[in-house]
């Protein structure tokens, strides 16, 4: 298919604005945009969410449950925070003087 296209004066001194140029056109016109790119985390006007249980959904037994989990969690957290900090022991190793290491100094 073929295109007609008429040059102005503006465009060219020494072509009359009555001169037409035809000009092959493609099958298919490509356009390249950048869209914005999507996050995840929510637009800082929003107040943020706080979660929080019902009670109309809570029976005694649900909460019963719900607080022996919480109780266990506490517990577990404390254990392994003593246990981390008393159980540990670092030791040096000696490293040969044939080995290159990034970093180490003679």
């Amino acid at each position: 298919m073929l295109l007609r296209v008429a040059l102005t004066p503006l465009l060219s001194s020494a072509v009359e604005a009555s001169t037409l140029l035809v000009v092959p056109r493609p099958s298919a016109t490509i356009f390249q945009f950048r869209g914005r790119r999507r996050t995840l985390t929510p637009s800082p006007w929003l107040p943020p969410v706080a979660e929080r249980s019902h009670q109309d959904y809570l029976d005694d037994e649900n909460r019963a449950l719900l607080h022996e989990v919480v109780i266990a969690e506490k517990r577990s957290a404390i254990c392994l925070a003593a246990a981390s900090t008393q159980g540990c022991e670092a030791t040096v190793a000696e490293i040969e003087l044939p080995t290159r290491r990034v970093g180490k100094l003679f």
